[in-house]
């Protein structure tokens, strides 16, 4: 006698099975581990333009656009900044790591 289990994930005839479609909507491009030079380099290359420095970050704008990042100067920056700064700039990630 079968498992109710494995009943409910074997697909019917002419079915494919649920573990196969299943698609993570979370899954995230990955990230490298970058400096803030390497960061200012790659927003340099998309447009963006150092103003000033304050301490031990650079403030970025870009001509047409509101936004203004604060890029940390620091040895590695966390993914979250990074991840946050892309997608504040408009760029997706898989075109800021091109830009590298």
């Amino acid at each position: 006698m079968r498992c109710r289990a494995e009943r409910a994930c074997a697909p019917q005839a002419g079915q494919q099975s649920r573990r196969s479609i299943r698609i993570n909507p979370y899954k995230m491009a990955k990230l490298p581990v970058l400096s803030g030079h390497a960061a200012i380099k790659a927003f340099s290359k998309a447009g963006f333009t150092s103003s000033w420095q304050t301490a031990r970050h650079v403030i970025m704008e870009k001509a047409g656009m509101e936004v203004t990042h604060s890029v940390p100067l620091h040895k590695e920056l966390k993914r979250g900044t990074l991840r946050n700064l892309i997608r504040d700039s408009g760029l997706t990630v898989d075109e800021f790591v091109a830009l590298l």
